[in-house]
C-alpha cells in the first residue's frame, strides 16, 4: 500500500490503538520502517497523545479516518498535519495550565537518546513480534525427538509463549543440542518480558556460527532485546551483522540503523 492509502484508511489512529489485523500492521509497519514520513508522522501523533495524557488533558477522538498526510504534488493535502498542529496546540494549552514543560525536541539526526529512557521511536523499533512458525511433519530416526518439539510449540500459534516456554525446556533437557528448541526458548523468553534468559539462548544460538538455521534471526532479535536495555552500541553491533549479510532480515537492520542515533 501507498502513504496516501494508510492516510485514507486511518492507519495511524488505528495502529496506534492496536486495532489493526495482523496482515495490515505487518503491512504497515514494513512500509513506515522504510518511509521517512510515514514514521515520523506516527512519531509525532504517538508523542502528542501522550503528552496529552501526561498532562492530564483528554486525547484527541478521529471519528473519521485522518486525511490524507501533505505530499509534494501539484495539489497538496495538509489535513493530517493540521490535525496535528490542533493537537499540538491543545497540548500546549494543558502544558501551560498544569505547569508542565516539555523537554527540547530532538534533532532529526539524534531521535533516539544515547542513554536514558528509551523516546517513542526507540519504543518501536525494539517492539518483538513473533517470528513465524508453521509446523512440519517429518518420518525416520529423528521422528521422536522432532515430536517433542512439535507438542512443545503447540501452543505458539495461540500465543501462550509461558506454556510454549515451559514445554521447550523439557524438549532441551532430553536434548541440549537442538537449536530449534533453543531458538524458539529465546524468542518465548522475550515475548514473556524475560530479557536476560531470551538473551542468554540466543547468544547460544548464535555461538554455534553456521550450523544454526537460525544464525541471521537470532542476531536481529538479540539486537531488538537490547534495545529494549537500551543498550544501544551493543544492538548497533547485532543490526550490523544481519545489515552485512544477504539474509531475508537485511533491509529490516538497515533501516533500524537508520534510526538509532549515530555513535
Amino acid at each position: 500500500m501507498t502513504c496516501e492509502q494508510f492516510d485514507s484508511t486511518g492507519t495511524y489512529e488505528r495502529y496506534l490503538a492496536g486495532t489493526l489485523s495482523e496482515p495490515e500492521r505487518d503491512a504497515f509497519e514494513e512500509h513506515y520502517f522504510a518511509c521517512d514520513r510515514c514514521f515520523e508522522a506516527l512519531t509525532i501523533l504517538k508523542a502528542t497523545r501522550e503528552g496529552l495524557r501526561a498532562s492530564g488533558a483528554p486525547a484527541p477522538v478521529t471519528a473519521h479516518p485522518p486525511a490524507p498526510l501533505a505530499m509534494p504534488a501539484p495539489k497538496p493535502r495538509r489535513a493530517l498535519w493540521t490535525g496535528i498542529g490542533i493537537a499540538a496546540a491543545l497540548l500546549a494549552g494543558a502544558v501551560a495550565l498544569t505547569n508542565f514543560h516539555s523537554a527540547p525536541p530532538v534533532p532529526k539526526t539524534a531521535r533516539v537518546p544515547a542513554s536514558g529512557a528509551p523516546s517513542a521511536a526507540f519504543e518501536l523499533e525494539a517492539r518483538m513480534d513473533p517470528p513465524a512458525w508453521v509446523p512440519q511433519v517429518l518420518r525416520g530416526a529423528e521422528l521422536a525427538s522432532f515430536q517433542r518439539f512439535q507438542q512443545a510449540m503447540a501452543p505458539y500459534a495461540a500465543h501462550d509463549y509461558a506454556d510454549v516456554s515451559t514445554g521447550l525446556r523439557s524438549v532441551l533437557e532430553a536434548d541440549p543440542s537442538s537449536l530449534d528448541a533453543r531458538y524458539f526458548l529465546g524468542i518465548c523468553e522475550l515475548l514473556t518480558g524475560n530479557l536476560e534468559p531470551g538473551i542468554a539462548e540466543l547468544r547460544s544460538v548464535i555461538a554455534t556460527g553456521s550450523a544454526s538455521p537460525y544464525l541471521e534471526e537470532a542476531h536481529f532479535y538479540l539486537g531488538k532485546a537490547l534495545l529494549r536495555q537500551g543498550k544501544l552500541s551493543e544492538a548497533r553491533k547485532q543490526f550490523e551483522w544481519v545489515a552485512g549479510q544477504a539474509g531475508d532480515l537485511r533491509d529490516n537492520a538497515a533501516a533500524i540503523l537508520n534510526r538509532l542515533p549515530l555513535p
